[in-house]
């Protein structure tokens, strides 16, 4: 495939994380489940159904913590929680959560590297904006990309979420970019409802995860096709 020509009214890109850059990798909560199962002599499917109800009970909570600190707090009262699941000491819970922890239970989009390197030598700043806890960088160094980002920000910490533009204008301010020069690459209907009305190219990634997993090779996948849309 012949790499397009830049297109020169884009000066920076705004990636979303979940499943634009990483996926869910589902076989590491099989690992994680059958860990716990061997180290406190569990069931396997009672320790996967306790960490699969925790993660929903607190599935919105994540939304109130505006600092690293605040993650901090949000995994200790979490590991209490969910020893409370599993009826282990909460010692054991925080152990888990040490050899199991957030980030590890993510892997990258194929062909990620590819793009997102393709975008910096084109001149581009990388941005990412996820709706998610503080830590980002974590996640990003985790499945292997943090070393191609410019700016990083959790919409937690600008005290807004999707579909608010208000998340796009702060992380603009950060990469230092106007709207009409910045386009958005996530999810589709969260991500054109919170880009365009700014003024952003809303260049929605339509492939879903099914997809990436179909095309693993950069130059014939969903990584090719959002090349040649920016």
């Amino acid at each position: 495939m012949t790499t397009p020509p830049p297109n020169p009214s884009v000066k920076a890109v705004l990636f979303d994380r979940d499943d634009t850059l990483s996926l869910t990798d589902h076989d590491v909560y099989r690992q994680a489940a059958a860990w716990v199962a061997r180290r406190f002599d569990l069931d396997g499917r009672f320790a996967a159904n306790a960490m699969v109800t925790q993660w929903a009970e607190t599935a919105r909570a994540w939304q109130h913590l505006r600092t690293l600190k605040d993650e901090v707090q949000f995994w200790r009262e979490y590991a209490e929680k969910l020893a409370t699941h599993l009826g282990l000491h909460v010692r054991d819970a925080e152990a888990f959560l040490r050899e199991w922890p957030y980030e590890r239970f993510m892997m990258p989009v194929p062909g990620v590297r590819f793009v997102l390197g393709e975008l910096r030598e084109r001149g581009l700043k990388i941005g990412v904006l996820s709706n998610t806890l503080p830590n980002v960088e974590a996640t990003l160094k985790a499945i292997g990309v943090d070393d191609l980002v410019d700016v990083v920000i959790a919409s937690s910490t600008l005290g807004v979420h999707k579909p608010s533009s208000g998340r796009v204008s702060g992380v603009r301010r950060a990469a230092r970019s106007t709207p009409e020069r910045g386009a958005v690459r996530g999810r589709p209907r969260r991500e054109r409802r919170s880009g365009p009305k700014r003024g952003h190219a809303g260049l929605a990634d339509r492939s879903r995860q099914s997809a990436a997993r179909r095309h693993p090779h950069p130059r014939s996948g969903p990584g090719s096709r959002m090349m040649r849309r920016v």
